[in-house]
């Protein structure tokens, strides 16, 4: 089998088309891949994309795309700096993040009596998404009772 990688003129690479895998190498491929990028988010939807085009496999990125807790966690972790490359965000998307972010962060962990610095960061970043996530919801219902 030949696999053409091509690399777009903003340096993203992808493959020119889809790869036949078994379920073994595409076991191996994740894993690779997994160790190569952080976070890594599978989903195996087994579909087929009716709205072909060639240039683009997929849904088209919307932006802003919504942050996920692992992205979060690789801020928390290697600051704004380091952690865009990781999670292939912009610098400055990472930095408007973090500087936003983190702050409401420490300041829900100070009063709900959680340590970043020895807790599970990944497990507390979720929880206080959650709540926050909550929160929104609770806010909009009660905004659309105003009428």
């Amino acid at each position: 089998m030949k696999i053409e990688i091509m690399i777009g003129n903003k340096g993203y690479v992808d493959f020119k088309e889809p790869i036949e895998m078994s379920n073994k190498e595409k076991e191996l491929f994740i894993e690779l891949l997994k160790s190569i990028f952080s976070p890594t988010v599978v989903k195996d939807e087994n579909c087929y994309y009716q709205d072909f085009r060639d240039w683009r496999i997929g849904d088209k990125k919307r932006y802003p795309r919504k942050w996920i807790a692992e992205e979060y966690e690789i801020l928390l972790r290697y600051g704004y700096d380091n952690g865009a490359e990781k999670i292939g965000r912009s610098p400055m998307a990472a930095f408007i993040m973090y500087s936003v972010w983190l702050p409401k962060l420490m300041l829900w962990c100070n009063i709900r009596g959680k340590n970043l610095l020895t807790g599970n960061k990944l497990k507390i970043i979720k929880e206080f998404l959650k709540e926050r996530e909550e929160l929104l919801k609770k806010g909009e219902k009660r905004g659309n009772q105003k009428g």
